[in-house]
């Protein structure tokens, strides 16, 4: 699918840069970015998925729908999106079908191999040592699991930035252990998204 993006100017923003990333990206602005995720996911009922940087939880919310029987959790370092994001999916959290989280992958109470899917997006504003949070990713990822992740470089920072950083991403992808890895630009935005997938052997 041919990644294209369109921002709206005028969002309601929570404050602090990060914050103010996730807003954009979780808003519904940006809906062909979500719909990459979405369609690279390849969601199904059963399934168990993570999303890591859940924001205001509307993608959590789209995942969820698609599901049954499945399971899905949440990674946050934001008590203000964590409270956004349980009102959105208070149904999902009822039944038992979400778990939402606020700290560091570290943190987190699953084994390994435990989901078939981990997605994201601008967790490289926030992690100090991404290539590391990568590796901790996809030892929790079941063989065959597919992450996916999209990364917006600021406007500030020009297409050269999102380039080196779509090189990176592959590198850290290869060195966690992923498999084929495909990296998307977006022109439309001059470059400056960039959509990663890899999978886990």
């Amino acid at each position: 699918m041919q990644l294209t993006t369109v921002i709206q100017k005028n969002i309601r923003q929570p404050a602090g840069q990060i914050e103010k990333l996730k807003a954009c990206l979780n808003s519904g602005a940006n809906k062909d970015l979500g719909a990459w995720i979405m369609d690279n996911l390849d969601i199904k009922p059963y399934q168990h998925i993570l999303e890591v940087g859940y924001g205001s939880g509307d993608r959590l919310e789209q995942v969820g729908r698609k599901m049954t029987i499945g399971f899905l959790a949440g990674l946050d370092q934001s008590v203000s999106m964590y409270q956004q994001a349980r009102r959105r999916n208070k149904s999902l959290i009822a039944h038992q079908m979400l778990e939402l989280h606020i700290g560091t992958i570290a943190q987190l109470p699953y084994p390994p191999h435990y989901f078939h899917s981990i997605f994201g997006s601008n967790m490289n504003y926030h992690w100090q040592q991404p290539r590391y949070e990568f590796m901790q990713l996809t030892k929790m990822l079941k063989s065959g699991g597919r992450m996916v992740m999209a990364f917006q470089s600021k406007r500030s920072e020009g297409p050269g930035m999102a380039r080196e950083a779509a090189k990176k991403i592959r590198t850290d992808f290869e060195l966690a252990g992923l498999e084929q890895i495909q990296i998307d630009l977006d022109p439309s935005s001059g470059n400056r998204f960039v959509a990663a997938l890899g999978i886990k052997p």
